[in-house]
């Protein structure tokens, strides 16, 4: 049973999650207004607080993302991150979500 509070949407983009000196890159995948899934080999501990840049399009085209986040859970395929940013988080997928519409 899924117990989500907030319906997730399935994207695929690139996404960097960055703590102090260590940058993991990975995919994006079932992006929600509360968080996402990262598909990445590379790995943080659960409540580890994170940036998270996610970015579309191609060179002058590029729309990039930035909040912040905590690892909530791992698994062999990545990472399950919460966003934890003060900002109206719903406003800034909503302009995201303008721009990937336009960009296809």
């Amino acid at each position: 049973m899924d117990n989500r509070k907030l319906p997730k949407m399935q994207y695929a983009s690139n996404v960097e999650l960055i703590n102090k000196d260590i940058s993991i890159k990975g995919q994006v995948h079932d992006l929600s207004m509360s968080g996402m899934y990262v598909e990445t080999s590379g790995k943080l501990e659960p409540e580890t607080d994170v940036d998270v840049k996610i970015s579309l399009g191609e060179n002058s085209n590029k729309f990039l993302l930035k909040l912040k986040g905590i690892i909530k859970r791992l698994d062999n395929k990545g990472m399950a991150v919460e966003f934890t940013d003060e900002k109206n988080i719903s406003e800034i997928l909503s302009q995201f979500f303008q721009k990937t519409e336009s960009l296809r």
